[in-house]
């Protein structure tokens, strides 16, 4: 018998490639939480590691970027029109090649309070203003309007047949029970609170729309995904994303909305959504993992002997001094109970002998599949022996179930 020769453990990762590593926004400071309408604010971005892409959103509809962050930090230049509270935050958003900034744990969306008097045209009242308003904001959906200020007559079209339509100025996030991907993103049951004007005094509806792809929310084919237990008055909404949602496990960018009772719909504000997920490795202890058949060497061989450690295991002895031996251990896999495949976490594998011996899956496992058919495929050459424990890791939306 020849000397036994151990290798070393190796760990295989499906279909991987190794990934670019992405930088970090680290901090968000604003130079004054309060301004005029029309003065501008600087916002600093703390940053560090390699270039990435960031998005800031300024809680009034609007946004800068997508952007590329490098150096220790990054300034930029905000101004609002328009008085109110607005919740300013920033978002990892792809930049050309650049990947998409990781927000560092205490990045949290930070304040600011625009009042005092904006510049005005000479000679127009408030009632002119609101005007100006409408015309910019119409929903030609309603019989009623507001009409000019006499002294804007000569100036303004007629309105009578307008109306001001529902405006959001400001949202921001409270986690529900499941948590959240990173700060700012919404997740399923937190809760998004919205103000604004003009929201009217009996309840509408508040929802998501997906910007993109509507079937990143299977459950809501149209795209639109509407808030529960909703709390409503004029000025203020709040209401529940709902729970059991099973995508996007990635992030995906949505607006929020809102219906007001008359069917007006108000602008939208743009926001990250993705669901938390929580993974484990699947035992071939459980009711998914089932044995086909287990290839058998020249003298024998054993199959989910160590199913309470790993997916798939199995070991193959060739006794035989001169005849090499092939043995496919067959398995399936079948989810339930929303889980999915999500890769290959370690293949531990013992081979004695170095003429070509080795062991390895025929068939790699998908990301996001439901089952999985396939073998673990070993060759001994005479006189040598392979062990393997294969371990996957499954997925699924974190409090879904």
């Amino acid at each position: 018998m020849r000397p036994l020769c151990w290798l070393a453990a190796g760990i295989l990762w499906a279909g991987a490639t190794p990934a670019l590593a992405a930088g970090k926004i680290t901090s968000m400071s604003l130079g004054s939480s309060q301004a005029a309408p029309g003065r501008s604010v600087q916002v600093t971005l703390g940053h560090a590691g390699p270039t990435c892409g960031y998005k800031l959103l300024l809680g009034d509809g609007s946004a800068i970027g997508p952007k590329a962050a490098q150096g220790a930090s990054v300034a930029l230049t905000i101004s609002y029109a328009s008085s109110g509270s607005f919740s300013v935050s920033v978002v990892g958003k792809k930049k050309g090649n650049h990947p998409a900034c990781v927000l560092g744990a205490g990045v949290q969306p930070v304040s600011i309070t625009v009042g005092g008097a904006a510049p005005r045209s000479p000679n127009l009242g408030s009632k002119a203003d609101a005007i100006k308003e409408s015309l910019a904001d119409p929903a030609p959906t309603s019989p009623f309007g507001t009409k000019a200020a006499e002294g804007a007559d000569a100036l303004m079209p007629d309105v009578s047949n307008l109306t001001l339509r529902p405006r959001l100025e400001s949202v921001f996030f409270v986690a529900g029970p499941v948590g959240t991907v990173s700060p700012a993103v919404l997740a399923p049951g937190g809760r998004v609170y919205v103000k604004g004007k003009r929201f009217g005094s009996q309840k509408g509806a508040l929802f998501l729309t997906v910007k993109g792809a509507k079937s990143a929310f299977p459950q809501y084919p149209s795209g639109e995904v509407p808030l529960g237990d909703l709390s409503w008055s004029h000025d203020e909404v709040n209401g529940k994303i709902p729970l059991g949602m099973t995508g996007p496990l990635e992030s995906a960018d949505v607006e929020v909305r809102l219906r007001r009772a008359d069917q007006a719909i108000s602008n939208g504000l743009d926001r990250q959504f993705a669901v938390p997920v929580e993974t484990r490795i699947l035992k071939g202890v459980e009711g998914e993992v089932r044995l086909i058949e287990c290839g058998d060497a020249h003298s024998g061989g054993g199959c989910m002997n160590h199913a309470e450690q790993c997916t798939l295991d199995g070991f193959h002895n060739n006794l035989a001094l001169t005849t090499s031996s092939t043995n496919r251990d067959r398995y399936k896999i079948d989810l339930e109970d929303g889980w999915t495949l999500r890769r290959v976490a370690a293949f531990e594998k013992t081979i004695t002998g170095d003429d070509g011996d080795y062991s390895k899956l025929t068939e790699p496992v998908q990301q996001g599949a439901t089952s999985w058919f396939g073998a673990v495929e070993s060759y001994t050459s005479s006189d040598d022996r392979v062990s393997y424990c294969v371990k996957i890791e499954i997925q699924r939306p974190k409090g879904a179930y």
